[in-house]
Formats: structure tokens, C-alpha cells, sequence
């Protein structure tokens, strides 16, 4: 019983954050953007009994999918394009003012082995901020650079240094500046 109520939860949080969504995109007439963590999971193995591994990690990864296609569903109901995604490495740690991109710029729980999941702090700029905003600031800022870079730099391995993202942000940062 404790199960299926957290199960009926977890559907109704899904769907909640989804209208949510596409909502905020109908409204403002804006293209959704998603982490692509077709990735996650991949890796290294955790050992047994290690605290981020096994079924919680799978069932966060289940109800991602599970809210990406019910957002990408309600999109289409709705006429609107389908949610684009982008790469999440390092969207946690980046800072989308000064581009300085460093596990440092979150704030480690007094414990010191996991990140605190609220605050960002940029050890550059001294930006501080929402993590999951912030995050959520830099994906979007990533769909944009993608945009930007031609498709003949994306060919060339790795990819060159005036197409890449963190020089795209200090770019940015600058015309705030100037402007």
C-alpha cells in the first residue's frame, strides 16, 4: 500500500511539473529545453550498499523519462515543437555570468563528500544563485550556443577554442557589461 501511494505521487508530481512546463513555454511562446541524461547511470559502478547507486538512482531515471514524454505528449497536443536537448555535463558547476566552470563553485555539505543540492557560488564572480535555477540558466544558454556554432566546427575534434561553450558565456558576460 506505502508503495502504490508513493508510486500515485510520483505520477501526479510528473504530470503537475509537466503542464507547469509547457505551460511556461505556451505562455511565453518559448522552445523547451532538456538535459539529456540518456547517459546517466553509465560509468563506473558504485559498490554495494553505496548510497547513490542501485534502484534510487534507476527510479529518478524512470521518472525523467516518464515527465519528458508526457512533456514532449502535452507539447504536441498544444502545436508546439518538441523539447530539444542538450548535453548536461558540467551544467551544475558552471557559471552562466563569467563562464568559469569548476566543481568549487558548489558549496560542499559539511560532511564533505556531496554537493549541497541548493546553493551555487561562483568562486570567480562571486555569482550565487538557486543551484537547480542556475543549472536550469546555463542548459538554456548551452541550446542557444549550439545554435551560434557552425556545423563544420562541430566535425573537428575537439572542438575549436572560439566555439566553445565557456567562451561563449565570457562573450556574453562582456556585452552585459557594455551594454
Amino acid at each position: 500500500v506505502r508503495d502504490r501511494t508513493r508510486w500515485a505521487q510520483a505520477e501526479i508530481a510528473v504530470h503537475l511539473t509537466a503542464n507547469a512546463i509547457v505551460e511556461m513555454a505556451d505562455k511565453h511562446d518559448a522552445q523547451v529545453v532538456l538535459e539529456d541524461l540518456k547517459n546517466i547511470g553509465a560509468g563506473k559502478k558504485r559498490t554495494p550498499g553505496s548510497r547513490r547507486g542501485g534502484f534510487r538512482k534507476l527510479f529518478s531515471r524512470a521518472q525523467y523519462e516518464k515527465l519528458r514524454r508526457v512533456v514532449e505528449y502535452k507539447l504536441l497536443e498544444r502545436g508546439l515543437p518538441k523539447p530539444v536537448k542538450v548535453r548536461a555535463a558540467g551544467t551544475s558547476i558552471q557559471c552562466p555570468e563569467c563562464g568559469h566552470w569548476s566543481p568549487k563553485n558548489r558549496e560542499k555539505r559539511p560532511e564533505g563528500d556531496q554537493f549541497k543540492m541548493d546553493v551555487f557560488a561562483c568562486v570567480e564572480c562571486k555569482h550565487r544563485k538557486d543551484a537547480d535555477e542556475n543549472a536550469a540558466r546555463v542548459i538554456a544558454m548551452k541550446r542557444v550556443w549550439m545554435d551560434g556554432v557552425p556545423s563544420s566546427a562541430w566535425k573537428k575534434k575537439p572542438l575549436p577554442d572560439k566555439h566553445k561553450f565557456e567562451v561563449f558565456l565570457r562573450g556574453a558576460a562582456e556585452r552585459r557589461m557594455a551594454g
